[in-house]
């Protein structure tokens, strides 16, 4: 009886376990997608961006499909791309690059790779310029390991008498008087 017993609740506790790991591994290794055709942007360049990127361990490699599209059909586009300092380039990449636009093909591809030796949330900074006279920057997240935090909820939320929903932030505030 103890016996069974003993296996029974050895092999919940090996599937719990293994259900746990699973899906902390579906979950980091869920593709995710983002575009922003359709959605309203500041007045810029007529570029929009879409990627697709991944969670990822520390020290594995996110690979991240990148497109540049546009709904002109002529220009010169300007891309200056740069990582923050603790993001690896796994592969190697043009950091600024030109392409033309033209009517059969307005999207460019790009594909990066890059990792990090410590967790959390780091960018790809993209600058796009469409000949030399309008620009848009974007930025792409990279979140690596599982103790990411999300700064927005660490906010304290207070409701006002009106039912309102409001965020404190800390301010300093300094008075001198101009002599």
């Amino acid at each position: 009886m103890k016996k069974t017993r003993l296996f029974l609740i050895l092999t919940a506790l090996v599937g719990l376990v293994w259900g746990s790991m699973y899906a902390w591994n579906t979950e980091r290794s869920k593709l995710e997608t983002f575009s922003t055709a359709g959605k309203y942007l500041k007045p810029g360049a007529a570029v929009d961006i879409s990627y697709t990127t991944q969670r990822v361990a520390i020290d594995e490699v996110a690979n991240i499909d990148i497109t540049l599209s546009s709904g002109l059909t002529k220009g010169d586009v300007s891309v200056k791309v740069s990582l923050d300092d603790d993001l690896i380039e796994e592969s190697s990449f043009e950091k600024e690059l030109t392409y033309q636009l033209n009517e059969q093909d307005n999207d460019y591809k790009m594909n990066l790779n890059v990792s990090s030796e410590q967790d959390g949330l780091f960018y790809i900074r993209l600058f796009v310029t469409i000949d030399g006279t309008r620009s848009r920057s974007f930025a792409i997240p990279i979140y690596v390991g599982e103790n990411i935090q999300n700064k927005q909820a660490l906010k304290p939320i207070i409701t006002n008498s009106n039912g309102d929903r409001l965020s404190v932030s800390t301010a300093k505030e300094s008075i001198s008087t101009i002599e």
